[in-house]
């Protein structure tokens, strides 16, 4: 039987529970209001509370009226247009635009562009005439209006360069401007405007589910255009993070120089400007459209422009010398003594025979006349040994990739170049088919003594600050990259000086000596947008860009090419390392860039930049012409990125008995196979073992693998290296050439 609870009776006294009736008890109260005071003042009357309930009625509204025009201030700055072709009739083009200038007040500013006003509203039009400028305009426009007639088709090479900028830098909101159109019936244009807008679709170059057509063949139609440009909500981008201001008056005045546009973000006068194509600049002061002084900068403030730190050359570990060496110092004509060597001998196999056999007095070593074609001086046979392995090292040492050709070609047929097409083509089919196998060298201890091997590439550890390049002292490095990328987009309170957005201002900039010859370019440009930079951004450090191929790119680009970069606003060609894009904190490194859309990392000296921001690569060809060949965003700036190059030594199994076996081609010398011997051996199937022993003297070895050896197998061993970028930034104004597609 289970345990009987017990239960009270019907006789059981049950006493009521306290109940404060309708209202709530004290300790309650005391709850709920979680230890506030109510105020002791007294209540004010009715009279008085009217005309104090009204003065706070207007006090609310007046704040609410300032903050709305605070937030609401952008939309006093110009809207921004790009008009841009789709067709090959340029005719279109220039009606388009002439029934612009005829819809409003119109007023030429910078270059080729004109501000235009219509229905309390303003317009910066723009017609950007070279690849740079499109690329800068493209970042910042509220707008882009597609042009062309009814009866044209679309023009190639439009469309891949409208292609590029959405997959590089982002388009706003798109409209499609048609002409052509009065001259069908009007029952027709609505079917005419469906059709165009279709073919356009059918090209799926960018989502334009919500795109309108608009006839413009007259001047009320360009003018309804506008309006529902004036109406539409401005897209979001990655500019959105950074003020930048369209242009609208450039002047010189001594060592300053002045630029007049509507701001379209709050501006911090105490963090540089940057002019693409120009450079870096400090602000002065910001002046109004009356040239009043609104904000000055502070001096103590202002960051220094050198964008590289300072470099502490006795900043190093440095031995004392030892007694010797400081006696030999004392003496400098101490002379060298000279060694006959035999004659074929290498410097290593020289350094083997003993002083006292060469050195000796007696006459028995005394060499003859007859015998001195035998040897040779020993500073010979270094000298050549030096210049063979100079030679030999620049094939394994630096990347195979990288070719040089200063010469001069034929106008018709360039030869040279067609070899060296390819042998870079060949070179990429060999890594595909073998990745990263080498031959082994001769020496191979001397030649690959940069390299280690790794029992795991994951887990084994890898010291990040170990053998950095001189380079390596120029940069700057983040702590922490996320919370850089978070604090830079947030104003720092002790620069934190402002000027708000959507005002017309004059910046007034510090004109540097190394700014004054690339001002001269101003005048050539059509329009110019001038950009304010976040912290830090000034500064040099190792950036990182995740890139994959572009579409229509076959040709093989080899790691360390010169490419030129377009990154947000600032244009540079530098020689990037390649590596892949995975997890864990060592990267491999890539010899080519693949011929899949597999994404890779691109890494160089350059300006920090924070993300979002759109890369374009591209890759400049003998004629001078550029063809885009990656597409990607910003990964990172981190100096600490470990890129590993990786080689591949492979040998042969010559005998085979189970799981032990004689290797041969690994190796060619006893001394290689002791220094490489506590290395790990692998096989292309799968099994892994150890070198236990030479074998005579030609580089043979006997090796014990965990499973039995075939004799199909190949025998490798892999070894790694850690490399760094070239220090190649170099700033370029412009992309002077033609952009082949």
């Amino acid at each position: 039987m289970g345990k009987a609870g017990h239960r009270p009776g019907q006789w059981k006294q049950q006493n009521k529970k306290h109940n404060t009736g309708a209202h709530r008890s004290k300790g309650a109260i005391r709850k709920s209001v979680s230890g506030a005071v109510s105020s002791s003042g007294s209540m004010h009357s009715g009279k008085s509370s009217k005309a104090s309930s009204k003065m706070a009625r207007k006090a609310s509204a007046l704040s609410f009226r300032h903050k709305k025009e605070e937030t609401s201030r952008v939309a006093y700055r110009p809207i921004h247009l790009i008009f841009f072709p789709l067709g090959d009739d340029t005719n279109a083009m220039e009606v388009t635009h002439a029934n612009l200038q005829c819809s409003g007040a119109c007023e030429q500013t910078v270059g080729g562009s004109y501000q235009l006003a219509l229905d309390r509203k303003k317009f910066n039009i723009t017609r950007p005439n070279d690849i740079s400028s499109l690329l800068v305009q493209s970042q910042v426009c509220d707008a882009l209006v597609l042009t062309m007639r009814y009866s044209d088709d679309f023009l190639r090479e439009n469309i891949k360069l409208l292609e590029m900028l959405a997959h590089g830098v982002g388009l706003p909101q798109v409209f499609l401007a048609i002409q052509g159109l009065s001259e069908i019936p009007a029952a027709k244009v609505m079917a005419a405007r469906n059709e165009v807008s279709k073919r356009f679709k059918d090209l799926n170059v960018i989502p334009c589910d919500k795109m309108k057509t608009f006839p413009v063949d007259t001047i009320d139609q360009t003018k309804s255009l506008l309006r529902q440009i004036a109406t539409v909500r401005q897209t979001a981008r990655g500019h959105i993070n950074r003020p930048f201001m369209l242009a609208e008056k450039i002047a010189v005045d001594g060592d300053d120089l002045k630029i007049s546009g509507y701001l379209s973000r709050g501006l911090s006068v105490n963090l540089p400007i940057h002019v693409p194509g120009v450079g870096d600049f400090l602000i002065k002061q910001v002046e109004d459209k009356h040239g009043e002084v609104i904000k000055k900068s502070k001096e103590d403030k202002l960051p220094n422009l050198n964008p590289e730190a300072e470099v502490d050359m006795l900043d190093a570990e440095q031995t004392f010398p030892t007694e010797n060496e400081l006696k030999d110092a004392e003496n400098p004509q101490a002379q060298t003594v000279k060694r006959k060597v035999p004659k074929g001998y290498s410097a290593y196999q020289a350094a083997w025979i003993p002083d006292d056999d060469i050195e000796s007095g007696n006459e028995d070593d005394i060499i003859g006349d007859d015998d001195r074609e035998y040897f040779e001086d020993e500073d010979k046979v270094i000298a050549e040994m030096d210049s063979g392995m100079g030679v030999d090292s620049k094939e394994e040492e630096e990347d195979d990739e990288e070719d040089k050709d200063g010469s001069k070609y034929d106008k018709n047929y360039d030869y040279d170049q067609e070899q060296q097409f390819l042998s870079l083509h060949r070179k990429a089919k060999d890594d595909r088919a073998f990745p990263d196998e080498i031959d082994t060298p001769q020496d191979a201890r001397t030649r690959l003594q940069k390299y280690r091997g790794l029992t795991s590439f994951r887990t084994s550890p890898w010291d990040k600050n170990e053998n950095l390049p001189a380079d390596y002292a120029r940069v700057f490095k983040f702590k922490r990259w996320a919370h850089a990328k978070i604090r830079a987009k947030k104003w720092v309170p002790e620069i934190a000086e402002t000027v708000a957005a959507g005002q017309m201002v004059t910046l007034v900039l510090k004109i540097r000596e190394e700014n004054k010859a690339a001002l001269r370019a101003i005048g050539d440009m059509d329009s110019l947008v001038i950009f304010g930079l976040l912290a830090n951004e000034h500064k040099m450090s190792v950036m990182h860009f995740v890139m994959k191929r572009a579409n229509g790119f076959d040709a093989e680009i080899a790691n360390k090419s010169e490419l030129y970069f377009t990154c947000g606003f600032r244009r540079f060609k530098a020689r990037p390392i390649f590596s892949q894009h995975t997890n864990g904190n060592k990267h491999k490194m890539e010899r080519f860039l693949p011929i899949d859309k597999t994404r890779i990392v691109m890494s160089c000296y350059a300006p920090i930049m924070f993300p979002p921001q759109g890369v374009l690569a591209f890759a400049k060809d003998s004629s001078g012409n550029f063809k885009l060949a990656a597409t990607g965003s910003i990964l990172s700036s981190d100096p600490d990125r470990i890129n590993l190059k990786r080689i591949v030594l492979s040998g042969a199994p010559f005998k085979i008995n189970k799981k032990s076996c004689v290797c041969r081609f690994l190796f060619f010398n006893r001394l290689d196979i002791h220094w490489f011997k506590p290395l790990e051996l692998r096989s292309k199937y799968g099994r892994r073992g150890h070198i236990k022993e030479p074998v005579g003297t030609h580089g043979h070895f006997k090796a014990i693998f965990d499973q039995h050896l075939t004799s199909m197998d190949t025998v490798l061993m892999t070894l790694y290296k850690r490399v760094y970028p070239k220090w190649t930034y170099e700033s370029v104004p412009k992309l002077d050439g033609e952009l082949l597609v």
